[in-house]
């Protein structure tokens, strides 16, 4: 019965295309176990619009205050944390046309990716060793390595350093990106995060 509801609902949302009709798809989802209340709600932080009527949150202000944003995202674990920092950085890559990431934002998405000890002790650099091209991408390594329990340079500290690198007129960018990588993963609609590193990865085995 619950499949066949969510199917209905599903289908209703994508003919109308209404936010209000993806939030009782999505809550349907949450009711029937197959999304996590949690994730909704992370969806609702970064302004997934039917996440926002669905759990009645409006979406903290992105932009005025980086560092209470990024400890208010730390709620959400390290994993948002580090994928928001990955995201951000990638606009500053594509901005200075750096091409493939460096060893910091490599050991960053590798960790995304694959959220296990081996990647988290591999974000943990040495900076007079590794490849290491912007400040950012340092910040996000920073972010995998750091302990969660840590109050002080926890996950959200590292992810604030980050984003006080977004350039003001960039911030926009910033916000709309993190909306969309963070909501596509948070509601299991896409990770953009794995299908990077696993493009990277065709591309070696290609040669």
């Amino acid at each position: 019965m619950s499949d066949s509801r969510q199917r209905e609902l599903e289908h209703s949302w994508k003919q109308t295309g209404s936010e209000e009709e993806e939030a009782a798809f999505l809550l349907e989802r949450v009711r029937a176990g197959d999304l996590e209340l949690r994730e909704l709600e992370l969806a609702a932080f970064v302004g997934h619009a039917a996440a926002v009527v669905a759990t009645t949150t409006p979406a903290p202000q992105f932009g005025s205050d980086l560092a209470n944003w990024a400890e208010a995202l730390a709620q959400f674990g390290k994993e948002a944390c580090a994928r928001t920092a990955i995201c951000v950085t990638w606009i500053s890559y594509e901005a200075l046309e750096l091409g493939l990431p460096d060893d910091a934002l490599s050991a960053a998405e590798a960790w995304a990716a694959c959220p296990c000890l081996e990647h988290e002790r591999a974000a943990d650099l040495n900076p007079d060793e590794a490849d290491i091209r912007t400040d950012q991408s340092e910040e996000a390594a920073n972010v995998v390595a750091a302990l969660e329990e840590d109050d002080s340079y926890g996950p959200g500290f590292y992810l604030s350093c980050c984003l006080d690198h977004v350039p003001k007129e960039r911030l926009p960018e910033a916000r709309d990106r993190i909306r969309s990588e963070l909501s596509s993963w948070a509601l299991g609609s896409g990770d953009p995060v794995r299908a990077r590193v696993k493009a990277r990865q065709m591309k070696v085995a290609d040669g």
